[in-house]
């Protein structure tokens, strides 16, 4: 039996704090969709869920709680099928990523 063991390395701009993060992605489509090999798209919805320590920008150190968060989204066939206002504020905060996104 394969067994794994996570290893966390300390932030050293944490004081030595160890960081933890559960997260959960569902993706959502119809079953016809899913099932359908004559179309090349399908359509499905995404739910983000996210728990877990401060992160280090938040400068909370070693104050009790944490970070949860949550959002959903759309998938879409292309770029152009995006929200417009979603494409502008895409292309006025980071003007290259939809030209080379790096994946």
């Amino acid at each position: 039996m394969e067994r794994l063991l996570w290893c966390y390395k300390p932030d050293a701009k944490r004081n030595g704090v160890v960081s933890t993060t559960s997260s959960l992605s569902t993706f959502t489509a119809k079953i016809k969709d899913v099932e359908n090999t004559s179309i090349h798209f399908v359509p499905a919805y995404l739910n983000y869920q996210s728990m877990g320590s401060w992160p280090a920008w938040m400068k909370m150190d070693s104050t009790p709680g944490t970070l949860s968060w949550q959002t959903r989204g759309k998938k879409v066939e292309n770029v152009d099928s995006a929200a417009t206002d979603l494409l502008a504020w895409i292309d006025a905060k980071y003007p290259v990523f939809l030209k080379n996104p790096g994946i």
